[in-house]
C-alpha cells in the first residue's frame, strides 16, 4: 500500500501509521485507476480479511528520477470494501519495516508482482501506475522489526525527503499504563481495556529526525492528547510543547467508577508552528478507543447502603407502632433494593 506526499492528506496518512501503537487500526482507500483490475475485485468482496501487507512510502517529489520506495510498516488487512470508483482498506499496524543495508525495494518490489501490476512512474511529467499492488512474497530485504531502534529509522529516512519538510517531529504512542502497575495494558481488539477508579498515563515518544532538527533549532510544535468521553478525565490539559529533537512524554488521565461499562476515545493531534512562519497548523491524527470496565462490587455495596436508608423510615415506624410484620417489611426492603438499582446503574436520580 503506498503512499506519496502528492497531497499533505497522503503525507499525513504516513504520519499517522508510524504513530499508532501496534494493534491500532487505520485505512487507506484508492481509486480504481490506481489498483490492478483483479485486485480491485478481491478487495472489494472483502477477499484479502487477514492478509499481510506493507505500507510504503513513494518519494515522488523529483520528477527527473523514478518515484522511490521506503517501507514503513507491516500491517494486517483487517477488512475491505469497494464503493463505485475507490476502494478501502482497514487495516492494523504491526512490526517497523527494516531494509538490509545492500537491498534494492525497488527491483524486489517489481519482482514480486502479481496480478500485471506496474508500480507507478512519471509520463509525459504525470505520475502513473498503481499505488496498490499484490505481492507474491516480501519484498527480499524487507524484514520487520519490533525494536524501537526500528521505528527511530524509519521516520528518520523519511524525515530527510522533500515531502516532509514541513513535519518538524514524528511521534508514536509507546504504552498506556497504570500508574500503579509495572506492565503496559495491551491494545487488543481495537481498544484499551481499563479498570475503573485508577490514574494512567500514556508513554508517548517523539522524534524530530536530525535532517529537521538541525535546521529548524526548535520549537518544533505541540503535541495534543485528551481522553474525552464517558469514565475518563482528563488531567494533563495543556497541549505538550515539542521542545528537544526528542524525548518522552507522559498524559496522564483518570477513570471513574460508573456501575456500567463505559467508553471514551483518547485523541491525538499536532499544532505545527514551523511548517510556515508566524502561522499555526492544526493536525488531527486519530483517535483510540478506551473501554472502563463497571466497577460493579463497590456500586452493588453501594446499592445495598441505599437501600438500607430507604427501607429504614419504614421498618422503624413498624417498630415504633409495636405493629411489625415480616411481609411488609420485606415489600420495603424489596421496594428499596429496585429503586437503589435504578439510582445505581444512572436510571433516575436518589429520591
Amino acid at each position: 500500500m503506498l503512499s506519496s506526499g502528492q497531497r499533505p492528506r497522503y503525507r499525513d496518512d504516513i504520519i499517522r501509521v508510524m504513530a499508532l501503537p501496534t494493534g491500532g487500526r487505520t485505512q487507506f482507500r484508492y481509486r480504481k485507476q490506481h489498483v490492478p483490475d483483479d485486485l480491485f475485485r478481491e478487495l472489494s468482496n472483502n477477499g484479502l480479511r487477514e492478509s499481510e501487507a506493507l505500507v510504503a512510502y513513494l518519494d515522488t517529489s523529483n520528477k527527473d528520477r523514478a518515484p522511490e520506495i521506503v517501507p514503513c510498516r507491516f500491517c494486517r488487512i483487517v477488512d475491505s470494501e469497494g464503493e463505485g470508483e475507490f476502494v478501502v482498506i482497514r487495516f492494523e499496524v504491526g512490526d517497523f519495516a527494516m531494509v538490509d543495508k545492500d537491498a534494492n525495494v525497488q527491483s524486489a518490489v517489481t519482482e514480486a508482482l502479481l496480478n500485471g501490476a506496474s508500480l507507478p512512474k512519471w509520463e509525459d511529467g504525470k505520475l502513473g501506475g498503481h499505488f496498490l499492488v499484490a505481492l507474491k512474497n516480501r519484498p527480499d530485504g524487507c524484514r520487520s522489526d519490533q525494536d524501537r531502534r526500528a521505528w527511530q529509522a524509519v521516520v528518520g529516512i523519511l524525515g530527510g525527503r522533500a515531502d516532509f519538510r514541513d513535519c518538524p517531529f514524528f511521534y508514536n504512542l509507546r504504552s498506556v499504563v497504570a500508574e500503579d502497575a509495572k506492565t503496559p495494558v495491551p491494545f487488543c481488539e481495537d481498544k484499551y481495556a481499563l479498570e475503573p477508579d485508577k490514574i494512567y498515563r500514556a508513554d508517548v515518544v517523539h522524534y524530530a529526525p536530525p535532517t529537521v532538527a538541525g535546521q529548524q533549532g526548535g520549537p518544533w510544535g505541540q503535541l495534543k492528547v485528551s481522553a474525552q468521553g464517558n469514565g475518563v478525565q482528563s488531567l494533563t490539559t495543556q497541549p505538550l510543547a515539542i521542545d528537544s529533537p526528542y524525548d518522552i512524554k507522559r498524559v496522564y488521565f483518570r477513570t471513574t467508577g460508573e456501575a456500567r461499562k463505559q467508553y471514551a476515545l483518547l485523541s491525538f493531534g499536532r499544532r505545527l508552528t514551523q511548517s510556515c512562519p508566524g502561522q499555526e497548523t492544526e493536525h488531527h491524527d486519530f483517535e483510540l478507543v478506551l473501554e472502563v470496565a463497571g466497577a460493579w462490587r463497590r456500586q452493588t455495596l453501594v446499592g445495598v447502603l441505599i437501600a438500607a436508608f430507604l427501607a429504614a423510615p419504614r421498618w422503624v415506624d413498624m417498630l415504633r407502632a409495636e405493629a411489625w410484620d415480616w411481609s411488609s417489611a420485606a415489600v420495603a426492603l424489596f421496594t428499596a433494593l429496585v429503586t437503589a438499582g435504578l439510582v445505581v446503574f444512572g436510571l433516575r436520580k436518589v429520591p
